[in-house]
């Protein structure tokens, strides 16, 4: 680990916050899909609780080690957790599927879960999502932190949280959720779950 250098630490620079960005974007917008994800599932509340609990347990696991990176959890856990849900939703949506050529009416994608009622196994499904991609996260942000300074990693890494939040509330506010049918949600949020377990689990197996 490099020397620490307050001077370096608490001093902003934009090009080492671009930098910063870049270090924890991806893994920011994978983080972000699978809660989103969630949330449509299982609820916003259920999602927001668990994420913040997992979250918690990251932060804390950072404050008393160098490096919590994919060895500890996410190696494993992460695939693991991503394919089972994308099994899931495989599952709902050729359920779904079926109801089209039925005289059942199809649900929207707002009458499936958005609002249900805050539920802990679906608040320990978050935080397992959130303890999974996490690391990863937390990782990035160190290693930026020890090459550019606190500051400019944290600047960075808020600046990929904004630009995420600014997309959801964009595409929230067109109402695009609630005209298409759940199935549809369902089916494009199967093939991206699936498709990152599936890298999750091919880096684990390559690393091994």
């Amino acid at each position: 680990m490099p020397e620490f250098d307050p001077a370096q630490s608490f001093s902003l620079s934009w090009p080492s916050a671009a930098a910063g960005f870049q270090f924890t974007f991806a893994d920011l917008f994978v983080a972000a899909s699978v809660a989103l994800v969630l949330a449509y599932r299982f609820g916003w509340r259920s999602t927001l609780s668990g994420t913040l609990a997992g979250a918690g347990l990251v932060l804390a696991l950072a404050a008393v080690q160098d490096n919590i990176g994919p060895g500890l959890t996410a190696r494993w856990l992460s695939p693991l957790l991503l394919l089972g849900l994308g099994a899931y939703l495989i599952y709902q949506f050729m359920a779904g599927l079926s109801l089209r050529d039925t005289d059942q009416p199809v649900p929207s994608g707002d009458t499936v879960g958005w609002s249900r009622a805050p539920s802990l196994p679906n608040a320990v499904l978050a935080a397992w999502a959130a303890l999974a991609q996490g690391p990863e996260i937390a990782d990035g942000w160190l290693g930026a932190s020890a090459s550019i300074g606190a500051a400019s990693a944290s600047t960075g890494l808020a600046l990929g949280l904004a630009i995420l939040g600014l997309l959801a509330w964009a595409c929230g506010s067109t109402g695009m959720f609630r005209r298409i049918p759940a199935y549809a949600l369902d089916g494009v949020s199967a093939c991206m779950v699936t498709a990152y377990g599936s890298c999750f689990l091919a880096f684990a197996i390559a690393a091994v």
